[in-house]
């Protein structure tokens, strides 16, 4: 019995090391098989995640797999993409080849035909099957998914699950799994529109290196070249360091201002343009702009600190008339973003009916740049303390962002911060219902006091964290 166990153990070790060994060779590029985690180590592996079962997305997907096709892999270079279309059965592993052929690996690494992409076990298991797989010296996860929410979620929409993503907390500790099994961080990091928040820097930055955001909404001309030029460079140079691969993204953006509607549906409404001419500010369009910036998660604690230190002090002192008028005459005219959302979800609906873009009246508010915040508030406040530490902030933001592009003109800087308008926008979900993670739970507000002065300038009642 015992001799007929060990032979047994020894068949199996024997086939599972013939089958690591092999070459797959049906039309796959020798890097993309299982021979390539003995024999190679590629410069980089960027891994595609990409969600298009949502409304929103998925008639961006074919576009992008198209201009990936164009780039195509080489020995030095690996691109894998899991993609989800809107339709029932359509998920696919692709690996893409020099020739920039889609070679399909549902089958050969186990996958089935529908993921959810919402779902951490998804991502989680994506993410480490392939930097086992292909490994690299360096690793690029490039999720691409509708975004916008800022810190209240991971946008990871998947319409057959009827799940939006995930808080940013579950998000950053399903990172953590990926990387601990595989003992090598995530270099590089490419996130959706509006997530270039300081809280979501924060919560991530044990586990990535690099961060590839934006603060405000992208428009659609950028929706999918952002997302492959920078690989164009790569390709021809993969020797580029993490740092210099993710300045390749804002180098190649040419920001543009636009309105939503105009933007992704051909034209401005008609009640739009009108509401436009008027002289009332707040029935006008939300105008974006595109911006792109290059967040070096290294350097995040050192801004951390300082943020902690200025809240500390503008607690101490919000009793004080100049220091509340200061903050009040500061949140008045910093730059906001989030405004691709009304306040109110209820007047979603209400919007498609008529046809009508957000209006600025009615826009979310709740992020603000937090190097204009810093400067303005310095500006407004007398206390040369408070002065002192408003400077540090933003030397310590210059620090982090080693790039940006921008429109002229727009006071974007590369991370925006919460700070709601008014106390009944608090933890106010921007896509309606319950919010997912409290503002309370996430690490930036555990062990900084920002969320503290937060609820003191708000006079918003403290909550237990959950």
């Amino acid at each position: 019995m015992l001799k007929n166990t060990i032979y047994t153990v020894f068949a199996v070790i024997v086939i599972t090391a013939a089958i690591l060994s092999t070459n797959i060779t049906d039309g796959i590029n020798s890097t993309a098989c299982c021979k390539n985690s003995r024999e190679h180590i590629a410069s980089w592996t960027v891994m595609y995640y990409m969600c298009g079962d949502s409304k929103g997305m998925n008639e961006h997907i074919d576009p992008l797999l198209n201009n990936l096709s164009r780039v195509g892999s080489t020995d030095d270079l690996n691109i894998i993409a899991l993609v989800d279309k809107k339709g029932v059965g359509d998920s696919k592993l692709y690996y893409i080849d020099k020739n920039g052929d889609r070679n399909e690996l549902n089958d050969v690494f186990g996958w089935p035909d529908e993921v959810d992409t919402s779902s951490s076990i998804t991502l989680e298991t994506y993410c480490k099957q392939i930097m086992h797989l292909y490994p690299a010296k360096h690793y690029a996860l490039i999720t691409y998914a509708s975004g916008g929410t800022g810190w209240q979620l991971y946008s990871l929409h998947d319409s057959s699950s009827g799940k939006q993503g995930l808080t940013i907390p579950a998000f950053a500790n399903t990172l953590k799994n990926i990387t601990t099994s595989v003992n090598h961080k995530i270099d590089v990091l490419f996130v959706s529109c509006a997530m270039g928040t300081t809280e979501v820097a924060y919560e991530i930055s044990p586990y990535v290196d690099y961060m590839v955001s934006t603060e405000d909404c992208l428009s659609r001309e950028h929706l999918v070249e952002r997302f492959y030029q920078p690989i164009w460079d790569l390709k021809n140079n993969t020797n580029m360091s993490p740092e210099e691969f993710t300045k390749k993204a804002p180098a190649r953006l040419k920001p543009i201002s636009f309105y939503y509607m105009e933007s992704y549906y051909g034209k401005l409404p008609f009640l739009n343009k009108i509401l436009n001419k008027l002289p009332f500010p707040g029935l006008h369009t939300v105008v974006f702009y595109d911006s792109t910036a290059v967040v070096n998660l290294s350097k995040i604690n050192n801004l951390i600190n300082a943020v902690n230190d200025l809240s500390s002090f503008l607690i101490l002192n919000i009793h004080k008339e100049d220091v509340r008028e200061g903050i009040e005459k500061t949140r008045l005219t910093v730059r906001e973003y989030g405004k691709c959302f009304p306040k109110l979800p209820i007047l979603g609906p209400l919007h498609w009916t008529l046809k009508l873009d957000i209006l600025e009246v009615e826009a979310c508010d709740h992020f603000v740049d937090l190097y204009d915040f810093a400067e303005k508030l310095k500006n407004s406040v007398q206390n040369p303390y408070i002065q002192n530490l408003c400077n540090i902030v933003m030397e310590r933001l210059n620090e982090t962002i080693p790039a940006i592009k921008r429109v002229s003109g727009d006071p974007s800087h590369g991370l925006s911060i919460y700070l709601p308008s008014n106390k009944l926008m608090y933890n106010r979900y921007v896509l309606g219902g319950k919010i997912p993670c409290p503002y309370e739970n996430l690490r930036f507000s555990r062990e900084t006091l920002w969320d503290d002065f937060v609820k003191t300038y708000l006079q918003v009642k403290k909550q237990a964290v959950k």
